[in-house]
């Protein structure tokens, strides 16, 4: 009896086999082993360039420091205060003062001419170009101009902006009336009191 079941069931195993061949169980989750062919995307555009910023130490604009002055070179405040004398080694004045141009660029230099040669103190302006620049033995600035005496007193006096405002302001004031009620010197006069005499000046 044993037997017959144990045919039995092996029967139904071998009946039941092709039912699974037909129906195959669901197929196992990858686990990354194997590799599946990628779905086409739509291929994207590059992105569009953007400016750069600029660089203020690139090439074309990097900043250099200078390191120490040459022996061409010259610094204000050794300019300022620099003797400059005529063909005759006449002293004619010092610099008192440089203009510089829009640029930053050495235009003018402004002596202050007077005293040596008996000619009134005073500013005059001459370019910068007209002087003669050279350097003695001991490598000292040398400044000429070539210059004579009657040119100087007859040169122009240097006004500066500061100058020219401050003469335009004492003139303004100078034609400006006296505002009522005021005295000279801008104070304020007293008012009459009622019923009393008016003072006599002093003998």
């Amino acid at each position: 009896m044993r037997k017959e079941l144990q045919i039995a069931t092996a029967l139904a195993a071998l009946l039941a086999a092709p039912a699974l061949a037909q129906n195959p169980p669901p197929a196992a989750p990858s686990t990354g082993a194997q590799q599946t062919a990628p779905m086409p995307t739509t291929p994207r555009a590059p992105p569009a360039p953007t400016a750069a910023a600029p660089d203020s130490t690139g090439a074309a604009g990097e900043l250099r420091f200078v390191k120490a002055q040459q022996a061409e070179e010259m610094l204000a405040s050794t300019l300022l205060g620099t003797p400059v004398y005529n063909g005759e080694n006449q002293s004619l004045g010092e610099i008192n003062d440089v203009l510089l141009d829009a640029d930053g660029q050495l235009r003018t230099v402004v002596i202050g001419v007077g005293g040596f040669l008996g000619i009134a103190e005073r500013d005059v302006a001459v370019p910068w170009k007209a002087l003669g620049v050279s350097r003695d033995e001991n490598q000292d600035l040398m400044l000429r101009l070539d210059v004579s005496r009657e040119q100087l007193e007859n040169a122009p006096e240097f006004e500066s902006v500061e100058d020219r405002r401050m003469a335009e302001e004492a003139a303004r004031a100078a034609q400006s009336p006296p505002v009522a009620g005021f005295g000279a010197g801008g104070t304020v006069a007293p008012a009459p009191v009622p019923g009393a005499t008016p003072a006599t000046p002093a003998q």
